[in-house]
């Protein structure tokens, strides 16, 4: 099966969801805000993560960010961009530390799909 999925490209193309151990940056508009670490499967498409923010910024805390889907995460080891990713749940999406998202699979930046804001 696997030379199936290297012979039309799927393995390569195909956006996946990061293995273990889990790191991912936040970005706002091509600036990293903050990490994400942690994860812990909670249902069959939601993940929690841990946030960090990096020095003072905010930005995690502004729950209309998170609504109209802002964020773009990236994998720090390879570059590799996810703008499919949006939290769960009612605001506040960060509480004690954690955000709850669904849809955060990682691929080649050329293949990023944008997200209208709502």
């Amino acid at each position: 099966m696997r030379w199936l999925l290297d012979r039309f490209g799927w393995s390569r193309t195909r956006p996946r969801e990061l293995g273990e151990p889990f790191r991912a940056e936040v970005m706002l508009d091509g600036v990293v805000v903050a990490t994400l670490s942690d994860r812990i499967v909670t249902d069959m498409f939601w993940r929690s993560y841990r946030i960090e923010p990096l020095g003072t910024a905010t930005a995690i805390a502004d729950d209309d960010l998170w609504n109209r889907c802002r964020f773009v995460f990236r994998d720090p080891s390879t570059g590799q961009i996810c703008s499919s990713g949006f939290a769960g749940g009612k605001a506040p999406f960060v509480r004690d530390g954690r955000v709850l998202l669904r849809a955060l699979y990682f691929g080649d930046a050329s293949q990023a799909t944008s997200r209208a804001p709502a």
